[in-house]
């Protein structure tokens, strides 16, 4: 098994903050990491075509699809729908760990944090984060 450096942060940044962003290069284990420490989130790639072109179309539509809480995988496909997490977040702020977002353009989702405020978005940088294996 591997155990991630940045787990623990990533954990308590869901346990404080309603959004959580994993940002980093590609193929540095965002997802990896989101879908193993939160398991029971239901999941949204924007990779998917069909996915990304509802969330264009009608981001109401697609959250309609998903309960919360949820991990939007690859936002920066579609930066725009940090707007919509924004309104869903600011109707229900007390509720910690509703949204992970991952995405590897580090531009895109910096200006996501910025829109939501350093109160409501907790980022986890370079995903990667080292990692070390253990037997367990």
């Amino acid at each position: 098994m591997i155990i991630r450096k940045n787990e623990p942060f990533f954990k308590k940044a869901l346990a404080e903050y309603p959004v959580v962003t994993i940002f980093g290069p590609r193929q540095s284990g965002k997802t990896t990491l989101a879908k193993v420490c939160c398991p029971d989130f239901d999941y949204i790639s924007l990779e998917d075509k069909e996915t990304r072109e509802l969330a264009i179309a009608d981001y109401k539509a697609l959250f309609a699809r998903h309960c919360r809480p949820l991990i939007v995988d690859e936002i920066q496909r579609v930066p725009e729908i940090a707007s919509a997490v924004q309104v869903m977040v600011d109707a229900d702020r007390a509720r910690c760990g509703q949204f992970v977002l991952t995405g590897s353009q580090q531009a895109s989702l910096a200006a996501a944090g910025e829109r939501q405020g350093p109160d409501l978005v907790r980022a986890v940088r370079d995903a990667a984060g080292g990692t070390c294996r253990t037997d367990r």
